[in-house]
């Protein structure tokens, strides 16, 4: 299978400047050929991906964030070509759900591992008929993902500390807006929401465990919510999810299911994956083992 490597040079702000010499010196040494291209606006990666794999079967492999990989694996799927993933991003929050970490594994020895990787088949999930991988979520927590330019702004600012510091901001603009949600049919609640995501894995927010029994091979969507609350009350309920207790938590409500319709009336802005979505009405199905995904030995 051919290689081609999906590099967002801004991902990981800007830390990719030795990595092209570290695939070439990978790859002649192992008598391999590979493809490599930059990102160079939104949505480039989907288009790169989509003209390489309609020529024919590619290990595709995305150094970025959740967002480039987002649009990488929109040019995947539907195709017989393969998903790798290294993170290089703000959040990194699919890589952590597969155990891929660049802190336990360098470029060099993570590109080396992905020449004998094992294949596995994964579920995605669809959002008003577009695919996701791995998060969608709808108020305050949304609210706060969107603010990624407050946060490009202050590089000084960790990336562990980059979520705390847009919530802490966000807190005071969001005001929520009223929504149903259904499940499989059954409407499970009405009303504002301080925090609302469905997932298909265990993070977002970087690294924040928001729904811990999530897999990608359940052939489940989790649905997690916290009705509205006093912004008084945010700093209590935040901490929570953010040292993973909020499963046995009174604010928290947790669901699971193969279809989940969220409808707030009017246009209302999400966040998919680390990109901002908006629509009236979100529409999400399972998808069961829809992706191939390599993961690297040695991980």
């Amino acid at each position: 299978m051919k290689v081609l490597f999906i590099i967002n040079p801004k991902a990981g702000r800007g830390k990719t400047d030795v990595l092209v010499q570290t695939i070439q010196n990978v790859f002649d040494n192992n008598d391999l050929e590979c493809k490599i291209e930059f990102t160079r606006f939104p949505k480039d990666a989907t288009d790169i991906v989509r003209k390489y794999v309609s020529q024919d079967d590619y290990m595709v492999v995305v150094v970025g964030g959740d967002g480039t990989l987002h649009e990488a694996m929109l040019g995947i799927v539907g195709s017989n070509s393969t998903l790798a993933v290294m993170p290089n991003g703000t959040g990194n929050d699919f890589a952590k759900m597969v155990s891929i970490e660049l802190k336990k594994h360098s470029h060099d020895k993570m590109i080396r591992n992905y020449l004998n990787a094992r294949m596995e088949r994964i579920d995605c999930a669809m959002i008003n008929e577009e695919y996701f991988l791995n998060s969608a979520c709808f108020a305050l927590d949304a609210h706060t993902a969107n603010q990624k330019d407050l946060v490009d702004k202050h590089k000084f600012i960790p990336r562990k500390l980059a979520y705390i510091y847009s919530l802490l901001h966000a807190i005071f603009t969001y005001k929520g807006h009223d929504c149903t949600i259904d499940i499989d049919g059954k409407q499970v609640y009405a009303g504002k929401t301080m925090l609302l995501t469905v997932n298909n894995g265990k993070f977002y927010g970087s690294g924040i465990p928001v729904s811990p029994d999530a897999s990608f091979s359940d052939g489940l969507l989790d649905v997690v919510y916290v009705p509205m609350v006093s912004k008084w009350l945010v700093p209590i309920v935040f901490p929570i999810l953010l040292m993973g207790r909020h499963r046995t938590s009174r604010f928290f409500r947790f669901h699971t299911g193969k279809h989940i319709i969220i409808d707030f009336g009017e246009n209302w802005d999400g966040n998919v994956d680390g990109e901002l979505i908006t629509a009236a009405k979100y529409d999400i199905v399972i998808q069961e083992a829809s992706l191939a995904l390599l993961i690297p030995e040695d991980i």
